[in-house]
């Protein structure tokens, strides 16, 4: 069921994972922000804590420390409503039927994280709501299921060519509207390689240098 933030439109009028977890075709997932900080170089971070409460015309123009990007709604079209504390602000939409797509990054990117869950119709936490991250690069598109969302639950991914889009949506619980809401989105452009990729090099290189030595008969 569709449903609009009419009633706080009103009242506003009125008033003025410990490491990667899982391997998903060319992309790398993280529950916890400290593997993926560990995994990335120099990420950038946008709170969207400028906001103010209420709606926002979409697209919005935005950047997470040096990259720039634009973040947009989909389905209707119609616009933004930024929610959550004075001091920690959330960026969500005004209908419950958008999707938040966030792309035309200015420079690549290669790495994507944040908080991503719901909120209800007044813009307050929904607990028990599924989310879905699609993200897209060359090698096409990788959906991501979080259950179960707080507005502590990290979601991070790494990727092996850059992205192109990442796409925000939710399942809807039933018996009441949830709105996909995300908070704290860091991007970042170089990722660093794991130790399985050092290891995996250095015995190539290794195995180059017995076949060179058997080649020249010593």
């Amino acid at each position: 069921m569709r449903s609009l933030r009419t009633s706080l439109l009103s009242v506003l009028s009125a008033a003025a994972l410990a490491a990667p977890q899982t391997v998903h075709a060319q992309f790398l997932q993280y529950t916890t922000l400290a593997a993926w900080q560990a995994s990335v170089l120099n990420p950038g971070v946008d709170t969207f804590n400028d906001l103010a409460f209420g709606t926002a015309a979409a697209p919005l123009n935005r950047t997470a420390g040096s990259f720039a990007y634009r973040a947009s709604v989909a389905i209707t079209g119609q616009q933004f409503y930024n929610v959550g504390p004075t001091t920690d602000r959330w960026l969500s939409t005004f209908s419950s039927a958008d999707t938040i797509v966030l792309n035309t990054f200015a420079t690549p990117v290669r790495a994507v994280s944040g908080f991503f869950f719901g909120t209800d119709t007044p813009g307050a936490f929904l607990p028990n709501v599924t989310v879905r991250v699609l993200a897209t690069n060359a090698s096409g598109t990788q959906t991501f299921t979080l259950p179960n969302t707080t507005t502590t639950s990290f979601f991070g991914l790494t990727s092996t060519s850059d992205i192109t889009s990442v796409r925000l949506t939710v399942i809807q619980p039933g018996g009441t509207a949830a709105f996909i809401t995300a908070n704290d989105l860091r991007l970042a452009q170089t990722v660093v390689p794991e130790p399985s990729t050092y290891l995996m090099l250095g015995t190539g290189l290794l195995m180059l240098g017995v076949v060179a030595r058997k080649r020249r008969g010593v």
